[in-house]
């Protein structure tokens, strides 16, 4: 299984990597089906249900790469995503990016986005409008 082009993770790497001048490659990894593991919460099954995953990477003709998630609990995907790509690109650096970090209760008892200003609240509003418009024309 490969990553849907049309899902919000992948049209974030598209749309990045063209405002930098990058190659985007949405289906240079593949993974197999498995469970969510938003809704497992002991390490030991989210480990259980990554290693289902088997992710594989192609060869890929760059230095650095840059990987997109949604979510970051501990990094053991973006750590098995990682993997796989320097198993095929030993020679390259890759870095990951998450859109969001879980935090514990414990680090965070009330958590809430009231650290995302109104400013920064807009500005995603017109991104998800654009994004809207760009889908419909």
């Amino acid at each position: 299984m490969q990553a849907d082009p049309d899902r919000a993770i992948p049209y974030f790497a598209d749309q990045c990597a063209g405002l930098i001048g990058a190659r985007c490659d949405v289906g240079a990894l593949s993974k197999n089906i498995h469970e969510k593991i938003h809704n497992l919460y002991s390490a030991e099954q989210r480990d259980a249900e990554l290693e289902k995953a088997e992710y594989k990477a192609k060869k890929l003709d760059a230095e650095h790469i840059l990987v997109f998630d949604d979510f970051i609990t501990r990094g053991a995907t973006l750590s098995k995503i990682a993997s796989a790509i320097l198993e095929k690109n030993p020679k390259s650096k890759v870095y990951g990016l998450a859109l969001a970090k879980a935090e514990r209760v414990d680090w965070c008892p009330n958590p809430e986005n009231d650290q995302v200003s109104g400013e920064w609240d807009k500005i995603w509003q017109q991104g998800e409008e654009e994004a809207a418009g760009a889908k419909k024309g």
